[in-house]
């Protein structure tokens, strides 16, 4: 009786353990499979020749690289203040009109140019969501991460992705689109600097 209880208990540590294995090799070609899409994306990135097609690239990453639902680059307007819409990718019609009505009210830059929590969920005070709160929940969107663009040192506007979750993406995956803004927000200001 003693030996079958051993013999069960080692077949059950060898399925754990292959099930673990099984577990393990496909979250390493998930991220592999990731690794590949950002590196096509950088390449792409890199190639592009004009500000609005980095810009399309930008509003697309979040959608390829994570579960991102939608994403928006918006950038600061200095001379007015206040935010700017440049791309959107993925929302649908309706949240986009509600964005732009909001937007085109003229929302301050100021706090999208300072906030150092970057991460929110879709029933905050963020800026992004405020007035918005019902066509979110409408939409399944349940938080934002924005990835900012900086141009010498400051900066100069922000990718927003949002997501499903209210927890947002994990973390491996803002790893991927905090590098990937790295790429973008250096392509930009070589564009500009061309300029």
């Amino acid at each position: 009786w003693l030996a079958l209880t051993w013999i069960a208990n080692a077949i059950a540590r060898q399925s754990a353990t292959e099930e673990r294995l099984r577990q393990a090799f496909a979250e390493l070609e998930f991220n592999h499979q990731k690794l590949l899409a950002m590196h096509d994306l950088e390449q792409r990135v890199t190639a592009a020749t004009d500000e609005q097609a980095v810009l399309a690239l930008a509003a697309q990453a979040p959608l390829q690289l994570t579960n991102a639902r939608a994403s928006t680059v918006i950038t600061f307007d200095e001379d007015r203040d206040r935010l700017n819409l440049d791309m959107a990718w993925g929302l649908s019609d309706r949240y986009l009109s509600g964005l732009r009505r909001r937007l085109d009210g003229g929302v301050a830059a100021g706090r999208c140019r300072t906030c150092q929590v970057l991460r929110t969920e879709a029933s905050s005070d963020c800026p992004l969501f405020v007035d918005l709160h019902d066509l979110a929940r409408d939409e399944g969107i349940n938080s934002l991460i924005c990835l900012p663009i900086n141009h010498e040192q400051e900066r100069v506007g922000v990718i927003s992705a949002y997501f499903p979750s209210a927890d947002g993406p994990p973390e491996d995956h803002v790893r991927l689109l905090n590098i990937l803004g790295t790429s973008i927000a250096a392509m930009l200001e070589t564009l500009r600097a061309r300029v």
